[in-house]
């Protein structure tokens, strides 16, 4: 018993620690600002970038994604607003492949839950725009 449970913590050891690609969808202009930020200092990782984005906003993230929704088809009396129709500030079709921990992956996929969201990219985009050095995206007058 005591060997199966030393195999099982052995199991789970090397599965947080193995690395799990996952891909996120940004703005062009928001590609060009995280690009230029990987490359600006030596050993900066899309990974280690995107983990800095999310721990230095961690307070700031819910006001961050409430004041960075851009569109929705609009709803009315009769049918509401679908929320899948909403659009982020930083969000687009350019791909950030990063390759998190399964552990790291695991808090991620803890706050796209705790945000109310599906998918990763949904608000870390946003997040990014708001983190990155450089012009900010700014919703339209």
């Amino acid at each position: 018993m005591i060997e199966n449970d030393d195999e099982a913590a052995q199991a789970d050891a090397a599965l947080a620690r193995s690395k799990q690609r996952t891909t996120l969808y940004v703005s062009p202009a928001l590609h060009r600002r995280f690009e230029k930020y990987v490359r600006a200092k030596r050993g900066r990782t899309n990974t280690s970038v995107v983990l800095e984005a999310v721990a230095a906003k961690r307070t700031e993230t819910p006001e961050i994604i409430s004041k960075a929704q851009v569109s929705a088809a609009a709803g009315n009396d009769l049918f509401p607003q679908d929320p899948r129709s909403v659009r982020y500030l930083g969000s687009g079709p350019v791909q950030i492949q990063i390759a998190p921990t399964y552990a790291q992956l695991q808090v991620l996929d803890r706050l796209t839950t705790e945000y109310g969201f599906e998918a990763r990219a949904t608000w870390i985009a946003p997040v990014l725009n708001a983190f990155l050095p450089g012009k900010k995206e700014v919703i339209p007058e």
